[in-house]
């Protein structure tokens, strides 16, 4: 069974009620030597209410993985709005909207106020790093985090869809996770002079691996130019970019998946979205992660059980095998 838990029981610094109380949702599987997965979804995005992931979680729990998708404080307005509102302040100076960038980000994943231009003041507690504190330390998960608070990073893979695959770049920057994910992100705005921005450099988070769709709205080459500049991606070039279609098109298994893609870091699709008729909402870019837009396969509906009650689901999504691989080659 998986199980929610609002971040308000947890000893964060927010009311019951809040917007960004909304419930993290638990997923147990493995036992005390499996790694724990961290997913963060987009702007207004929400575990189990918002743009949900229920499909995704499930391939992480199928890889043996302990699986969070975490509640966390979102800035409020989405990605491309961010910049061209960044730009608008610092018209002329690229180094003062990369740092302005990074804080945004840093306020986000460990808390403070260094982004008022776009964000409230984010106490440490309701921060990305502080919540997930919070959370391991709530449900005695001891093997992820240790009696100080301090996080077992070699034990934790990190993933992030669309502004969440920002967050969990800066955190692969500054934190030996082990292992990270970026889905159709980061989305970041760049600057003509490669050393200013906040994305180029080392890494403290040697493995890193992303996966977008070629035909995201508004963003497609932002993202695959975002790539470039991260380092342990090694994706100069588009020809480092592996394009799943065909072979997802053949419903693999996961072990002929992991043979094919076996030491390929970044990852291209074009099949079509779930509902592709209404294009309301980013469909393409939604299609990686999300349940309303991931294309499904044939077969049996099933269910989840949430805190007790049951969810009937849609058939497996196309992407399932494929994200356990992104989750589960850790060792790379």
């Amino acid at each position: 069974m998986w199980i929610t838990v609002k971040p308000s029981h947890t000893g964060c610094a927010i009311a019951a009620g809040d917007l960004y109380d909304s419930p993290h949702l638990v997923a147990a599987a493995g036992d005390e030597n499996s790694y724990l997965h961290v997913y963060l979804c987009g702007t207004n995005g929400q575990p189990i209410h918002h743009n949900t992931a229920f499909n995704l979680v499930r391939s992480s729990v199928a890889s043996g993985h302990y699986t969070i998708a975490l509640s966390y404080c979102y800035g409020k307005i989405a990605d491309k709005e961010r910049n061209e509102r960044i730009e608008q302040a610092y018209p002329s100076n690229e180094l003062q909207q990369q740092q302005l960038l990074e804080s945004y980000h840093r306020d986000i994943c460990i808390g403070g106020n260094g982004c008022s231009l776009l964000l409230s003041e984010i106490d440490e507690s309701n921060s990305i790093i502080g919540r997930l504190r919070l959370l391991l330390q709530y449900l005695k998960l001891n093997n992820f985090v240790s009696t100080d608070g301090t996080l077992n990073y070699s034990k934790i893979i990190v993933s992030g869809h669309s502004q969440g695959s920002g967050h969990a770049c800066y955190l692969a920057k500054n934190f030996p996770f082990k292992k990270t994910v970026l889905i159709s992100g980061p989305q970041e705005l760049l600057a003509q002079d490669i050393q200013y921005n906040w994305i180029y450099g080392s890494y403290q988070c040697a493995n890193i691996v992303s996966f977008m769709h070629r035909d995201e709205e508004g963003t497609a080459q932002l993202i695959q130019a975002n790539w470039k500049y991260i380092q342990p991606l090694e994706c100069t070039d588009s020809s480092a970019i592996s394009d799943i279609t065909t072979l997802m098109q053949s419903s693999p298994m996961y072990d002929i998946i992991t043979t094919a893609l076996s030491n390929k870091k970044s990852f291209v699709t074009t099949i079509e979205p779930a509902n592709y008729g209404n294009k309301d909402g980013r469909p393409c870019h939604n299609s990686t992660t999300t349940d309303k837009r991931t294309p499904q396969v044939g077969g049996d509906e099933y269910s989840i059980l949430i805190d007790d009650n049951c969810l009937q689901m849609t058939t497996k999504a196309v992407y399932h095998d494929f994200w356990r691989f992104l989750w589960s080659s850790v060792d790379n």
